[in-house]
């Protein structure tokens, strides 16, 4: 009997750990592949909704920028809206019921003498001297404080 086998392996023989550890590694790469496509694909949804939303809003603009032409702006017509505008500035209001009280002496004196019904005549002043246009509330804060400490 010899010491050393002469006899050679056989390389060509079905090793099942050999063959587990191989079919894993394509599994493995199978997976990873497959990932980076799905990375690949969701990139370019992303990509392809930016470039919607500013296609979108692209056009939003364009048309604003389409509809909104001063061109032509009818300058008579916002004057009249403006003379629409309520009158909300204290200082502003205090001159026009210091006119109100100046031009208005006989009512005055009235006020002072205890006839508060005067009040409403003086609202109604400020009324028509603004056009409707002061705020009222702001008013008869006003002209209260300024009948009352006796600005004229």
């Amino acid at each position: 009997m010899a010491i050393f086998s002469t006899k050679k392996q056989n390389h060509n023989v079905f090793n099942p750990k050999e063959f587990n550890r191989k079919q894993l590694q394509q599994q493995n790469l199978i997976f990873v592949i497959s990932a980076i496509i799905i990375i690949i694909g969701l990139v370019a949804m992303v990509i392809y909704t930016i470039n919607f939303i500013i296609g979108q809003m692209d056009d939003i603009f364009a048309t604003i920028k389409n509809d909104v032409n001063l061109e032509g702006f009818d300058v008579e017509g916002f004057g009249k809206i403006k003379d629409k505008v309520q009158i909300r500035d204290e200082e502003q209001l205090e001159k026009i019921i210091a006119q109100v009280i100046a031009e208005n002496p006989g009512p005055l004196a009235q006020y002072r003498e205890g006839k508060t019904k005067t009040f409403g005549f003086f609202v109604g002043q400020v009324m028509k001297a603004t056009q409707g246009r002061a705020n009222p509330e702001l008013v008869n804060e006003c002209l209260k404080k300024m009948l009352n400490r006796g600005n004229t």
